[in-house]
This record gives C-alpha cells, structure tokens and sequence, in this order.
C-alpha cells in the first residue's frame, strides 16, 4: 500500500458501507449500524474545518475500539499526525506527549480522559479543540464538542465540497503519520511512507483478502493496530476489535476470523484463559484434554491418538476462535516472543505461532 494507496482508500470510504469494523463491547459486538467509512471522513472534514491541518497534530486519548480508530484514521485522512497516548500512561506522560507534539485537537474516548485532559489543558496553550467520543446519559451538556455533532458538521462539508480532504491526502509521504507515545510518555514517530509499508506487509503476511475477518488484538499504543486496520480497510475485510480489558476470544462463536493479529500480551492473556477453561473442567473432562495435548507430542501426528485427541479435546480448544484459523500472528517485541511453554502449548492445540517484526510485519523466524 503505497501513499497515493493510502489517498485512494481514504477517498473511496465515504461511499462504501463496507469493510465493517467492529468493537466488543459490554458482551456484544457492534456498532452493527455503524458506517465507519462515511464517519470517519465526515469527522476528518470536520476537523479540518476546525483547523487541523497536513504539519499539525492531534491526539487520541482512550483504550482501542471502534471510536478510537475512527478518530485515529481521521486525523491522518486530514493530513495530520495522530498522537496516540497508550492509556497506562500517567497524567504527567500525557502532558508532557500533548506538549511536546503540539496537538491542537484531542479526541477523548470517555469522560474519565475527557476530565484527564481538560484538568492539563491550561498547560497546553496549543490545544485548540477537545472532542468527545462518547458521553455518559445524562442531562447535563457534555464539556466538550461531541464527536457525532462533529461528523453531521463534516458530512455537511463533504457535501458541498467532496474534494475538501484531497489536499491533506496528497501531503509529502514522508511526513509524520502518526506518534505512538507509551506507559512511560515516550514518542515514536511513523512516517506516512512507512505506516502505508506496513499495512501492505501486514496484509500480505496475514492473507488479509476481500470478504474475510481479521481479529486485531493490539492497543493503541502500537504502530501495527494502524497498520492492520489500513491493511484490512484497504482490501476490504472486517475488522474485529476486542476489548483490551477481556480475553482475545470473547464473543468468537458468530464472528468466526480469517486471520488473527495480537501482541505478546494478548497471546499470553489467551493462554491464561484456556488454562482457565481447561481448569474449570470436570475431573474426567481436564484428564481428557491434558491427554490431548501429549499427544502433540508423541511422534505420528495424524495416528489413532492423535485423530482421537481431536475429537476429545483439540478441536474443541480451535473452536473457541471461531474454527477458521491455523495461525495466530503476534508482533513480537525487543525482547523477543512468548515463554516456550505458551508457544508449544499452542503448537500441541494445533495453531501456529508466527511471530512478525514490529513495525515492518515481516515474519521473524522461531
């Protein structure tokens, strides 16, 4: 996915309905009448319109989900640079990544960061403007610009001037795509040249094809979770986003996956479940599935054992991720991968760990 890529799918969003992207919310996955192409370049217009421009930088502050992502792809179809502040950082971090990258917008996920920035805002003399994703019912006016009253704004610009994004899209690739600032408030930026490789590796190192499902289990405080999301809303796919705070498989039955993406965490908190699963087994039934998964090791894969070992135990555990994936894909990080035990763990339930490079998506070999 080159740059003009990038350009040529941000401008084509607005009229497709499809890929849909979906959040794991309070059980369920939705919103299943959102329109994620239409709002987030209504809410890039709109936040051109209120003067986010290609050199200027706006900050997303709030866990991974549908909002979040939405405001993220916003800001770079504007031109801009998205900062995206990793939620385990504390309020000093957050100052110090909206001071030094001169945001002049933030987009708070909830009003829990919505009162985190407005509380550092007389600090920040640049930051112009303060969007709110979603408010809690109530009578009360919220304390800042909701981002749905911003997208009717941007969708009214749209209207009368449909090229109104085109400048912003066709600024110089190696600009500054996004900063990913982490728990500690360190900045990492990303060019535009460099997040449109790694979508374009992401999507070719997954299989990401027209119609499929990608999982992508990462939080905002990575480059890949952009990455991915271009890769799957470029090649038209759905894209899946679980809740950080639950297990990667929560909610899998109805939304079976094509592809998977997490990190080492995400890896490791789904072992934890299963374990968990396996555990809260009666008696009979952990025996059984601990005998299953010896069997991976015995030699023969595909003999009586192995083929009983399936059907007692094996496929059931593929199951819980939908049953049409072999392979999860997991970013690796500077200290490597996963414990032995999680990957052959895996391996003995019959799923591939494959790691890839962070920030190229280029598979790493184990």
């Amino acid at each position: 996915m080159g740059s003009s890529a990038l350009s040529s799918l941000i401008e084509r969003l607005g009229g497709d309905p499809k890929p849909a992207v979906l959040s794991h919310v309070s059980g369920s996955w939705g919103p299943l009448e959102g329109r994620f192409g239409y709002e987030t370049r209504s809410l890039a217009a709109a936040l051109a319109g209120y003067g986010l421009s290609a050199g200027s930088s706006a900050a997303v502050v709030g866990k991974e989900g549908y909002g979040t992502l939405c405001g993220a792809i916003a800001i770079v179809a504007a031109g801009a640079t998205v900062v995206s502040i990793d939620t385990a950082a504390s309020d000093d971090a957050l100052r110090r990544a909206l001071a030094t990258t001169g945001a002049v917008h933030a987009i708070a996920s909830d009003e829990r960061q919505l009162a985190r920035i407005l509380a550092l805002r007389p600090e920040l003399p640049a930051l112009e403007l303060v969007l709110l994703i979603a408010a809690s019912p109530s009578e009360r006016k919220p304390a800042a610009l909701l981002v749905p009253a911003a997208i009717e704004v941007g969708s009214a610009a749209l209207a009368e001037d449909p090229d109104l994004l085109r400048s912003g899209l066709a600024e110089d690739a190696a600009g500054a795509a996004c900063v990913l600032v982490d728990g500690r408030g360190e900045a990492r930026p990303t060019s535009r040249a460099a997040l449109c490789a790694l979508a374009d590796a992401l999507g070719t190192a997954m299989g990401i094809k027209p119609g499929t499902t990608v999982l992508s289990g990462l939080s905002v405080g990575s480059v890949e979770r952009l990455g991915v999301a271009l890769a799957a809303l470029g090649r038209q796919a759905t894209l899946l986003l679980p809740d950080p705070a639950e297990r990667p498989d929560l909610g899998l039955g109805p939304r079976s996956p094509d592809s998977i993406l997490l990190d080492v965490a995400s890896l490791e908190r789904l072992y934890r479940a299963w374990l968990e699963d396996i555990h809260a087994k009666s008696l009979l039934g952990r025996a059984a599935t601990r005998w299953a998964l010896r069997q991976a090791d015995a030699s023969g894969r595909g003999n009586w054992k192995h083929r009983l070992a399936e059907r007692v135990a094996l496929r059931g555990l593929r199951d819980k991720l939908g049953g049409r994936t072999s392979t999860l894909h997991v970013i690796a990080t500077a200290r490597g991968g996963a414990s032995s035990e999680v990957e052959s763990f895996f391996r003995a339930v019959g799923l591939t760990v494959l790691y890839l490079s962070p920030g190229t998506g280029a598979a790493l070999a184990r």
